[in-house]
């Protein structure tokens, strides 16, 4: 099943789902000359759609299948999401179509989330054993992550709020507050907050002090030259 792109025009061969204010003939027809016509709440139709053979001898043969496509419509825009597919008529309906591709889409909408947000688009190591590091370390963060935004789902609920939390935007939220976030376990296993103020010292210093800044270094060899 995939959403179907204006690119794919194909051929309406059947239409044998009748429903109400059914009185434009679309068999015969291909999708997209006719869709914007149609007010119907559902299409479902049967298309002929050509595809290419694998090569033999230098040649590739073209040929037709037939699938499904199914419309629904969206009352906010007026228009239809299209679907195309090869699943019974008989055991899915368009409602049931329509349901499976937004889980489909919120699989998608994992992957971008642990490649985006959880360094998951590439590696800067060729050792397996580090790349399954970082791929446990990803989906661990996640597992937290999406634990916490069904405890803040069931807060709003318990505040009688109607709050929404796009998963889209939760990602970023989490990654800006995951430090502090990770301060409450640690202070219960007995591992207090850090000392900011000594951290930044130890960090900002010059780690040996035989070593000359950059300034001290362009001083001495005025200096010397000067000499």
């Amino acid at each position: 099943m995939s959403r179907l792109n204006k690119s794919t025009n194909p051929l309406i061969t059947a239409a044998p789902r009748t429903l109400r204010d059914d009185s434009i003939e679309i068999e015969g027809s291909q999708v997209f000359d006719v869709v914007g016509d149609l007010r119907r709440q559902y299409i479902d139709v049967d298309v002929a759609v050509g595809f290419k053979r694998r090569e033999y001898d230098g040649q590739r043969s073209t040929d037709t299948t037939q699938l499904r496509v199914v419309g629904v419509l969206n009352p906010d825009t007026d228009d239809y999401h299209l679907y195309m597919m090869n699943l019974p008529r008989r055991e899915f309906s368009p409602e049931q179509i329509a349901t499976l591709y937004r889980a489909r889409w919120e699989v998608e909408l994992l992957f971008w989330e642990l490649k985006s947000r959880y360094g998951l688009a590439g590696f800067d190591t060729s050792k397996e054993h580090l790349v399954k590091i970082q791929i446990t370390a990803a989906l661990l963060a996640l597992v937290v992550s999406r634990a916490i935004l069904r405890v803040l789902v069931d807060h709003a609920k318990e505040r009688g709020e109607d709050a929404t939390f796009p998963t889209e935007r939760w990602p970023m939220t989490f990654r800006s507050y995951a430090r502090l976030i990770l301060m409450e376990p640690a202070d219960i296993y007995g591992f207090p907050p850090p000392d900011i103020p000594e951290l930044l010292y130890q960090e900002a210093k010059q780690p040996s002090y035989s070593r000359k800044t950059l300034l001290e270094e362009v001083c001495s060899d005025l200096t010397a030259a000067e000499a």
